[in-house]
């Protein structure tokens, strides 16, 4: 079993769900969700009618008996997300909130696909309060890859999301924001790296990332946007917009540039916070977005800020104060509306990096590059709003900054199997955070940008007291075991592969417009034969289907953990080998072999063909038959 629950008690009987378990409930927002969730892990039948699990009852609350049972082992603390399980032919499920009735719906799934669903007791309660997922909206073209990573958010226990909107909804009283963001990532997406030479490589000065993954680069409707966010509270995830202000405001200010900040920027990112109209537009997004979504809480970003203080209006005021007066005017339209405030809160630290480069909200640079110190803003803030801490990975002392001032503070960027002294951070005041997606949903983007070890490991560590304990090297086999499991759950007809390659590329991440382009990353294909002379083939493409077999330093090296998902590594002496798993074209057909063909051009990369396996059962080592072809009958049965 993946997680570790607090309480966990066994008895040694299996049992099992079927078609014919009644699952009761009281009408609950989360009611269709639930019973789908279970009624989709159905894929056995007890053949022992005694052994099924005949009804699953749902009750709010928890009865004494219950929580004199969780105090034998621990002190009974309430919490809104707790949930016990009593499990037996008639399963009694208990929380404070529906909430955790999701959980403990996805805790029954898990026990089920593991097979380790005994009659027992479970009780679990989460480590970290706000556990949560930070991405763009998704394109049309993505709806259903983001509907299935929202249900992923809930089986795995998260409770938020924030959803970045930009430019990428539609807004009604503004229809020129819309024009020009279409416009804007026409040019940005024209091929892959352009938004990079843009930010990096055009001016002088320094400039935001481009968000022209947000959407796909176009625009949803607000009712589109609407029916993505009620998606997401029907799997209990709080929603939160990202309406970017001050910094990332490309979508704005290129609609009027008359308020940018930088007139010389042909690419302006950075309204003036003095010019007269400015707040009429911000505050008219605003409106738009509380209209569509309805929320609690909105993040109004305020990250990578870089160009303030630059035009006549605001050239005499202490860059520090223009932006705490800017977040001070937002805070105050949000607050009369009853809304939070959330805000990207590196600019609060006077920072270095890794080789002592200032950074953040340090002052660095002259002439056009010359970025200023923002720091002081810190304490002229109100104390209301919430930061979302992305600094963790730089130094453990920059926690310090929010907990000295009594602030609320969440990691951002969070990939907990890099944070230092998680359990000791955590006991400071930090008890949650958002892993963050800046690139697409599609699922090659998503394993490519390591987003699916992440949110993995971001759940045991939301869940499991023994994070930290388990060490780095363990937690990350673990992760990587799991996130392949949920691979494989998803081929209904799998064709397993083993190879390896001592062929290497550099690892990126993709977004801000860079994609995986096939001419770099597909290496070949592997043809197969089918006994009624049907042929298929399946791609082989670096960092999505194989890896390089020598890492070093394999398990802090993202370009491997960029191979979670897709494949397995499994160790073979100081090397690896990979098993990837692919959806066989012709489940019905007898497949009799597989070779391995390379891309034209790319005849010198050596791909070691290892083995192959149909439906169940891994490949076998066969790696002397290297690049030539393989039957099955030569390799079946012999475990790698």
């Amino acid at each position: 079993m993946f997680f570790k629950f607090n309480i966990h008690q066994k008895s040694g009987k299996k049992l099992y769900f079927t078609k014919q378990t009644d699952i009761f409930m009281q009408n609950s927002t989360y009611s269709d969700f639930i019973i789908s969730t279970l009624r989709g892990s159905v894929k056995d039948y007890s053949k022992d009618n005694s052994s099924f699990i005949r009804e699953i009852n749902f009750s709010l609350g928890y009865p004494k008996k219950v929580r004199s049972l969780i105090s034998r082992h621990n002190s009974f603390l309430p919490n809104d997300e707790s949930y016990a399980i009593v499990i037996g032919e008639t399963t009694q499920i208990y929380s404070d909130t529906e909430r955790g009735f999701i959980y403990a719906a996805a805790t029954l799934s898990q026990l089920y696909e593991f097979g380790e669903l005994e009659s027992g007791f479970v009780y679990d309660v989460p480590i970290g309060t706000e556990r949560g997922y930070r991405v763009f909206l998704p394109s049309r073209a993505e709806f259903e890859d983001f509907y299935r990573t929202v249900d992923l958010l809930a089986y795995y226990k998260f409770n938020s999301i924030i959803i970045e909107i930009g430019g990428a909804m539609e807004y009604k009283r503004h229809p020129k924001i819309n024009e020009a963001w279409r416009e804007f990532c026409r040019e940005t997406r024209r091929y892959s790296g352009r938004a990079r030479e843009i930010q990096h490589f055009t001016y002088e000065w320094h400039k935001n990332s481009i968000h022209c993954d947000n959407a796909g680069g176009d625009i949803l409707t607000q009712e589109e946007c609407r029916s993505l966010a009620e998606y997401c509270r029907s799997r209990g995830l709080q929603v939160i917009p990202e309406c970017p202000s001050l910094s990332h405001c490309d979508f704005l200010v290129m609609a009027y540039p008359d308020i940018r900040e930088r007139e010389e920027d042909a690419y302006p990112d950075t309204y003036c916070p003095n010019h007269p109209e400015t707040y009429k537009y911000v505050f008219d997004i605003l409106e738009e977005v509380i209209d569509v979504f309805d929320p609690t809480a909105i993040n109004i970003g305020h990250d990578e800020a870089y160009s303030i203080g630059v035009c006549p209006r605001c050239a005499n005021v202490p860059a520090y104060v223009l932006y705490s007066e800017d977040v001070k005017k937002i805070h105050s339209f949000l607050t009369k509306k009853n809304i939070k405030t959330y805000m990207w809160g590196e600019k609060l630290l006077k920072a270095f990096d890794n080789r002592k480069t200032p950074i953040g909200g340090s002052g660095h640079g002259k002439g056009l590059a010359k970025v200023p110190a923002l720091y002081p803003f810190r304490d002229l803030l109100p104390k209301d709003i919430t930061y979302l801490h992305w600094y963790w990975c730089f130094n453990p002392k920059y926690d310090k900054i929010y907990h000295d001032r009594g602030m609320r503070v969440l990691y951002g960027n969070l990939h907990p199997l890099n944070v230092e002294k998680w359990n000791k951070r955590r006991e400071m005041g930090i008890n949650g955070g958002y892993v963050s997606n800046w690139g697409a949903f599609g699922e090659e983007y998503m394993q490519r940008n390591c987003q699916y070890i992440a949110l993995v490991s971001a759940a045991y560590a939301f869940w499991c007291d023994d994070f930290e304990a388990r060490g780095a090297e363990e937690l990350v086999g673990v992760c990587m075991s799991e996130c392949y499991r949920l691979k494989c759950k998803k081929i209904s007809n799998p064709i397993k592969i083993v190879h390896s390659t001592d062929y290497d590329i550099p690892y990126v991440p993709f977004y801000d417009g860079l994609f995986i382009e096939d001419e770099k990353y597909l290496i070949g294909n592997y043809h197969l034969k089918y006994s009624d002379g049907s042929i298929a083939a399946l791609p082989v493409r670096y960092g999505t289907h194989i890896g390089c077999n020598n890492y070093k330093n394999a398990y802090s090296h993202n370009g491997f953990r960029q191979l979670s998902y897709g494949m397995l590594p499994i160790k073979r002496g100081s090397n690896y080998v990979f098993e990837a798993v692919y959806e066989n074209p012709y489940p019905n057909k007898s497949l009799i072999s597989v070779s391995y063909a390379p891309m034209e051009g790319k005849e010198d990369i050596r791909v070691d063909f290892i083995g192959f396996s149909v439906e169940k059962g891994i490949s076998s080592d066969n790696s002397a038959k290297t690049n030539n072809e393989s039957s099955i009958e030569d390799i079946v049965g012999i475990q790698v």
